[in-house]
């Protein structure tokens, strides 16, 4: 009998792209400020008792409450495990120069993984287990109110904290601080701008690699180029495959027998493991040694999929971005408990729309697709749906706001459409402008003019301006708003003052489409009275902050040339983002809410179908992996007549080929609770090595696998991430492979 072969390999790079496995940061700098009441807070040291809401934190005597333990949480601290801190402090912002002199200061952090709120719970503060660490901090004399100081270094704290072994960047972390004296420093409820602020500078630590790999016939765990940091230890776990036994370990050259297990303690330098096996004549089990039964006709096809189980599978991005990252980020959403790595985007990041749109992020909410359930299961609990569809916890409250935004409408003096001016003007930069541009007058004697001109729903709104201080600036400019009616009032400001940010102009009324904000002036001496002109903004006072919830999601409008948001909370609301500055970041007053959306940007179906709809995309495919899952699931639910069965390429999953709707045979359940099963690692990308197991399945003569019966057909599917990167475009290669015995 002759045989023939064919054998054609292909990648089936299903819906992601190829990603390396991720590299730790190697330096940076992170600034975190209270962002909550209940985030600063003190404690009274004669009783327990707790204030959260005070508008300023004694540092440490208070005139009513006498000497006062202080507490300062931040939250979402950004600093992988075990990196070195460089350098850290907490920088106040003084609220009064009343100093009670000496003041001697002793601040800890709470030795913990994930630091809480703080309550009302007596002794809330000083209950907490204290860090072993501390330092003393004698600050100066605070002689100038919004003025910074900051503490002396506190890297030894906070390097204590992130070397805990569940501490994961994002967690949250608190310091405590005791003493005698009083500084008095703005709090979150006081003035939120100004409210303490954590800066640490840090790098990656040392790293070194061990290399582990395991010959044909068992697995090593975990596989790969395993990076370990400076000192620390790292264990690995050989396992042969069923039949087989293991011959020998060979650590950096030597053997080390026939061990199941090896450790390699205080790394402080690279390594190599290489784990041998045995593999006894008639005792094989590999999975090609699944009998095949014999039939006049041709048997059932085999089909292998060869699935990705890097640890980059687990990620919630593909963009075009450097490996399909977004700003080196990897997740979209908080950590709900079972993410592999550290990257989750925050502060001023979620406020960049693209992360959250489909366009751009092809893992992200699409509305126009229909995310059902993987086969066999059920809808995901629209409120809290799991975060892998399998697995009771952790689940994800969608209800919880992603992040928050002023609502309101600013005009700037760079929307040339809505201001306008009159007469000699200068313009000029500066960190307390909007958008940091500006318009100042720069002649004597002369008349000049600047109204802006919104275009606003008929309601109530608070008017604000905005101007860069100094002292020659006018102490009586006017600024006219014309508002319901056509009626006016007149508001004299003086710019010479700094207000801090927005001057309440007044409330006023106005029709739909009509009023403005102007400046009619005659500019006398202009060393004496200069008058700037920068920006003007309206909110609405029915609605003045938008919490944006996590079932949120942004499109982009092809008729209006702009996207918008829409936010899935009770009820399917709409915003407009017209983004004045061109930076991709909603800034405040760049929402704005609309109940007429353009026709290729309203939902079509109800709340609740689209609440349920993105809660199943968020539980069965927000992720690489989900995504894969799916795929392949709905393909073994739709297949017939075939035999399936499954490798991944670090080994984490091995089932050998099934039945699927053969001659009344059907295995199919057992497949896809088995694929269902999967959990992933933080392990790199073998793409080799996937391959090799592949072609060992379907070679006929290298003793793995058996003869099978004449003209069986077998086919690999793989699929990876594996990446070609190519003339500044992502490419998604098809290989197959088959084989036909006859």
């Amino acid at each position: 009998m002759r045989l023939k072969f064919r054998t054609i390999f292909y990648i089936l790079a299903l819906l992601l792209l190829s990603l390396v496995t991720p590299q730790p940061v190697q330096a940076d700098t992170i600034e975190v400020r209270v962002s909550a009441g209940n985030d600063d807070a003190e404690e009274r040291v004669s009783n327990g008792s707790m204030s959260r809401g005070s508008s300023d934190l004694e540092l440490i005597n208070d005139a009513w409450r006498g000497n006062q333990i202080v507490g300062i949480r931040f939250r979402n601290v950004q600093i992988p495990n075990s990196y070195n801190i460089t350098k850290a402090y907490i920088e106040f912002s003084a609220d009064e120069t009343n100093n009670i002199n000496p003041c001697n200061l002793t601040i800890y952090g709470q030795a913990i993984d994930d630091a809480p709120y703080f309550s009302w719970t007596r002794y809330n503060i000083s209950n907490r287990t204290k860090t072993s660490a501390s330092v003393s901090w004698s600050p100066e004399p605070w002689t100038t109110v919004h003025a910074t100081y900051q503490t002396t270094d506190i890297k030894s704290i906070v390097q204590e904290i992130v070397n805990r072994a569940g501490w994961s960047a994002g967690n949250d972390m608190v310091f405590i601080i005791e003493g005698t004296g009083r500084r008095v420093a703005e709090s979150y409820n006081g003035y939120s701008s100004k409210a303490p602020l954590l800066h640490v500078e840090f790098a990656a630590p040392n790293m070194h690699t061990i290399t582990a790999t395991a010959a044909n016939g068992g697995s090593i765990s975990p596989s790969g180029s395993v990076a370990v940091i400076d000192g620390q230890n790292q264990g690995f776990t050989i396992t042969p495959d069923v039949g087989n036994s293991i011959s020998d370990v060979v650590v950096d050259g030597v053997s080390q027998g026939a061990i199941a297990s090896y450790t390699f303690n205080n790394v402080t330098v690279d390594h190599s493991i290489q784990a041998f096996f045995a593999l006894p004549p008639g005792e094989c089990r590999d999975i090609s040694d699944i009998p095949l039964t014999t039939l006049v006709r041709a048997a059932p096809a085999n089909i292998m999929f060869v699935l990705d189980d890097s640890g980059s599978m687990d990620w919630e991005f593909i963009t075009s971005e450097n490996d399909g990252l977004f700003l080196g980020k990897r997740y979209v959403f908080n950590d709900p408990g079972d993410n592999l790595y550290w990257g989750v985007l925050s502060g001023t990041d979620r406020l960049r729309w693209k992360s959250q749109w489909s366009g751009y992020n092809k893992m992200y909410y699409d509305p126009t697709t229909s995310y059902d359930p993987w086969p066999n299961l059920t809808d995901a609990d629209p409120d809290t749906p799991r975060s892998h569809p399998v697995h009771a916890t952790p689940t994800f409250d969608l209800n919880g706001t992603y992040t928050s935004i002023e609502l309101g409408y600013v005009i700037d003096d760079q929307d040339t459409d809505k201001f306008s001016k009159t007469g000699s003007w200068g313009d000029s930069t500066s960190t307390e402008a909007y958008d940091s541009h500006y318009y100042w007058t720069n002649q004597s004697d002369q008349d000049i003019t600047a109204t802006w001109t919104p275009s606003l729903p008929a309601g109530q709104y608070d008017v604000y301006a905005k101007w860069v201080h100094n002292d020659y600036r006018s102490t009586a400019v006017p600024y006219t708003i014309t508002y319901a009616g056509g009626a006016t009032a007149n508001v004299t400001v003086n710019q010479r003052l700094d207000d801090g940010g927005w001057y309440h102009l007044g409330t006023f009324n106005f029709d739909e489409g009509a009023g403005s904000v102007s400046i009619t002036y005659h500019v006398g001496d202009n060393d004496q009275t200069r008058v700037c002109a920068d920006a003007v903004k309206f909110v609405s006072t029915a609605v003045s902050k938008l919490d944006i919830k996590r079932a949120h999601y942004y499109v982009w409008s092809s008729d209006e040339s702009k996207p918008y948001l829409i936010n899935l909370d009770g009820a399917i609301t709409y915003y407009e983002f017209n983004d004045t500055d061109g930076d991709d970041i909603v800034d405040a007053g760049e929402l704005w809410p609309v109940s007429s959306p353009p026709s290729d940007v309203q939902v079509s179906g109800t709340y609740t179908e689209a609440r349920q709809n993105f809660a199943n995309w968020y539980s069965f495919y927000r992720r690489r992996e989900l995504t894969a899952t799916a795929s392949i699931a709905k393909v073994i639910a739709s297949m017939q007549g075939v035999q399936i069965g499954f490798r991944t390429i670090n080994g984490n999953l091995k089932q050998p080929v099934l039945k699927v709707k053969v001659e009344g045979d059907d295995e199919s359940n057992v497949l896809l609770n088995n694929l269902y099963g999967l959990d992933l690692k933080a392990q790199g990308t073998p793409l080799r090595m996937g391959l090799k197991y592949v072609g060992q399945y379907f070679h006929q003569d290298d003793g793995v696998n058996p003869s099978g019966p004449i003209c069986q057909r077998f086919r690999g599917w793989w699929m990876s991430t594996g990446l070609c990167y190519c003339h500044d475009r992502w490419l998604l290669r098809w290989y197959e492979s088959q084989r036909w015995k006859c």
